[in-house]
């Protein structure tokens, strides 16, 4: 289902990984960490201070859930 189908109450009610998930088959394509993180981030409203506190449970959730792989990244991302 397509992040733009929810309503501001169920995006904040959805976790960060789920958000993560339906991001990355919506966009069909790889997003590099940070860019993902932001992007949670302005959905889910989270201050800068929210996002430090839950970044590195999110980054634990994205390797043990199978549904996502890491990619080699390049040299500036």
């Amino acid at each position: 289902m397509s992040l733009k189908q929810y309503s501001k109450e169920q995006l904040l009610e959805m976790s960060l990984i789920e958000m993560a998930y339906d991001l990355l088959v919506e966009r069909n394509e790889p997003i590099p960490f940070k860019d993902l993180i932001s992007e949670l981030a302005s959905l889910h409203h989270l201050s800068k201070a929210e996002v430090e506190k839950k970044i590195a449970q999110f980054y634990t959730d994205l390797n043990v859930d199978g549904r996502f792989t890491s990619l080699e990244t390049t040299a500036g991302d």
